[in-house]
């Protein structure tokens, strides 16, 4: 796929800029629902995720809108995060480089903790 510049992404993530995915954490949070199965991590979608991140600055995971994001996580869920400290909100400035219909991998030139202007999710 070719890189798409100056994309706009829509994510979750806490002030260090790190997404409620991570190891270890998701069980705090995650409801399971039935479209958890349509839901692929990245790295099973994109055998070679790993590969091209590490071409990258810095990465992330997210969506391309409001409506893709709350496929991901259901508004108890967000409800949830609110209290870890995580925020839903937009890159305005990110090259999408791995690309499905529920998920975009993308990069930036400044770490995930700048930038990120805060949206409503819920």
């Amino acid at each position: 796929m070719q890189d798409q510049y100056n994309q706009t992404i829509f994510r979750i993530q806490d002030k260090e800029g790190r997404g409620p995915w991570r190891p270890g954490f998701s069980h705090n949070w995650v409801i399971p629902r039935p479209v958890h199965d349509l839901l692929i991590p990245p790295y099973l979608e994109h055998p070679n995720f790993i590969e091209e991140i590490y071409k990258h600055r810095f990465t992330g995971v997210g969506c391309k809108s409001l409506d893709q994001l709350r496929v991901w996580i259901s508004k108890k869920e967000y409800k949830k995060l609110l209290k870890y400290g995580y925020q839903a909100g937009l890159f305005r400035d990110c090259n999408i480089f791995l690309d499905s219909e529920i998920q975009s991998i993308f990069s930036r030139e400044q770490h995930l903790s700048k930038g990120f202007v805060p949206v409503r999710l819920y």
